[in-house]
C-alpha cells in the first residue's frame, strides 16, 4: 500500500515539475533563438546605415560561439522535460526514463565545459600578453554551477539504472 501512495505522490509532483521544465525548456529555446538571430541582425543594421561602417565582429562571434552551448541546454531541458512526462505517466524504473535523464546530464557537463573552454579562448584572443590571468575566473561560477547539476544529473540517473536493474531482477526471481 505504502509503494502505491509513493507513486502517487511521485506522478502528482512530477507533473508540477514537467510544468516547469517546460517553460524553461521554452526559455532556453528562445534564448538560442536570439543568439541566432542577433548577428544577423546586427549585420543588416550596419549594411542599411546611412555611414557605411563595419559590423562589430567580435559581438557578433560572441553570439555564434554561444549558440552550441544554448542547443546543449535546450536539449538538456527538453530531455528533463520528458523525464518528468514520463515519471507523471507512472514510467518510474524503465529504461527510457532513466536514458531522458543520463541524456541531459551528459548535455549539462558538456556545455558545462564548452563554455569554460569558450570563455577562456576568448580571454587568450583580448589578452595575448596574459596580463591578468586572474581574470578567467569569471565564469568559473557558472562552470561550478552546470558542473554540480550535470554530476548530481548522472548520479540520480545511475541510482534510477541501478532502481532498474534491481527492479528486473526481482521480476525474474518472482
Amino acid at each position: 500500500m505504502r509503494n502505491f501512495e509513493n507513486k502517487q505522490k511521485i506522478m502528482k509532483t512530477s507533473g508540477v515539475m514537467q510544468f516547469i521544465c517546460g517553460w524553461v525548456a521554452l526559455g532556453a529555446f528562445f534564448q538560442g533563438m536570439v543568439i541566432l538571430g542577433w548577428p544577423i541582425l546586427h549585420i543588416i543594421r550596419h549594411l542599411h546605415s546611412p555611414a557605411p561602417s563595419s559590423p562589430d565582429l567580435h559581438s557578433t562571434f560572441w553570439f555564434w560561439f554561444k549558440l552550441p552551448f544554448s542547443v546543449l541546454e535546450c536539449i538538456a531541458w527538453i530531455n528533463i522535460w520528458n523525464f518528468f512526462g514520463r515519471l507523471k505517466a507512472g514510467h518510474i524504473f524503465d529504461a527510457p526514463t532513466v536514458r531522458r535523464l543520463a541524456i541531459a546530464g551528459k548535455c549539462m557537463l558538456t556545455g558545462a565545459v564548452y563554455v569554460y573552454i569558450f570563455d577562456f579562448l576568448l580571454f587568450l584572443l583580448q589578452n595575448p600578453a596574459l596580463n591578468g590571468l586572474g581574470k578567467l575566473g569569471d565564469s568559473t561560477g557558472e562552470l561550478m554551477g552546470n558542473l554540480t547539476a550535470g554530476l548530481a544529473i548522472i548520479l540520480a540517473a545511475w541510482l534510477l539504472r541501478e532502481g532498474q536493474m534491481l527492479q528486473e531482477e526481482q521480476e525474474l526471481t518472482v
